[in-house]
């Protein structure tokens, strides 16, 4: 697992792609500004309304997904304009995904992701 918290994260990603790689960009190559993600991801990984699935657990997807609502509910309650949109990459195919809670509807990014968890529980 990798985590990339900084502007242009999204850069890194083809670089570092690989089989058995979970890469998380705080935002698109595009995006060039400072990020928040950190200020979302860290607590939604112990956050208790991260287990959407209600397992016990949170996946690294869960607090991902977590994360990005939090990023757009910040932009969208401040009214600013949107400089962040994580993304993630778990397939190997170096292309990342800004949804990958949708990986079933659009066989992209999130299976592994799904099934990774920081504690053994």
């Amino acid at each position: 697992m990798i985590v990339l918290d900084c502007p242009g994260a999204g850069l890194a990603v083809k670089a570092l792609t690989g089989q058995g790689k979970i890469i998380i960009g705080a935002c698109t190559e595009q995006q060039h500004y400072s990020t928040k993600f950190s200020e979302y991801f860290v607590p939604a990984l112990i956050d208790k309304d991260s287990d959407v699935n209600g397992d016990g657990r949170i996946s690294l997807l869960e607090a991902f997904t977590s994360a990005s609502k939090g990023i757009d509910e910040f932009y969208r309650v401040q009214s600013l304009l949107t400089t962040e949109t994580p993304v993630l990459e778990d397939n190997a195919d170096g292309t990342v995904s800004r949804q990958p809670w949708r990986y079933e509807q659009n066989n992209t990014d999130g299976l592994a992701a799904s099934r990774f968890y920081l504690s053994g529980k």
